[in-house]
């Protein structure tokens, strides 16, 4: 995956715009979701994953080839989701709702799930989970975007899964 991403990254770099197209189908669901997992809000998310391909855009000609190109671009996204999030966090919030509104938490195609995930895992948990089950990442992929080792990487899954099948039975059984 690293291999593939740094080629296309390479291409783009060397003029060939198609790439672009490549990078973004690849990574943009990893690129959004560590945006979200930061932000708690689809909105602003995706305000931050379009960004990160505008940076990615800017900059390319810094980009280390010997670095991990995903890794990057997560580190992109994370980065501007934490400065939003603090540029947010000064400002009044008129009606807390507009983060995630409240509701029933059944397996539906509206992503309610993920929004269960969201509002009860902690911040690499999610992002893991997100990473892995979303994007369809393997673990030692996620490991190697995140900088991490396996064995963490697959604890914080393993605990992410744990609490939301608690969670599921606890909101069955009522």
């Amino acid at each position: 995956m690293k291999d593939k991403i740094n080629k296309y990254v390479i291409k783009l770099k060397q003029g060939d715009t198609s790439a672009f197209d490549k990078i973004y189908e690849e990574t943009n669901k990893g690129v959004y979701f560590m945006a979200l997992s930061v932000l708690k809000d689809r909105g602003l998310a995706e305000e931050i994953m379009q960004e990160t391909y505008i940076r990615l855009l800017k900059n390319i000609n810094s980009f280390d080839e010997n670095k991990n190109a995903v890794n990057w671009l997560l580190t992109i996204s994370k980065n501007l989701a934490i400065n939003l999030y603090n540029q947010k966090k000064r400002e009044i919030v008129a009606e807390p709702s507009t983060i995630l509104p409240e509701r029933s938490y059944e397996m539906a195609n509206d992503g309610s799930l993920i929004e269960l995930a969201l509002k009860n895992l902690k911040e690499v948990e999610f992002q893991i989970l997100m990473l892995c089950e979303i994007k369809g990442y393997k673990r030692r992929e996620v490991a190697e975007m995140l900088d991490m080792p396996i064995g963490t990487v697959t604890w914080h899954y393993n605990q992410a899964l744990k609490k939301l099948k608690e969670i599921l039975i606890k909101e069955e059984n009522r």
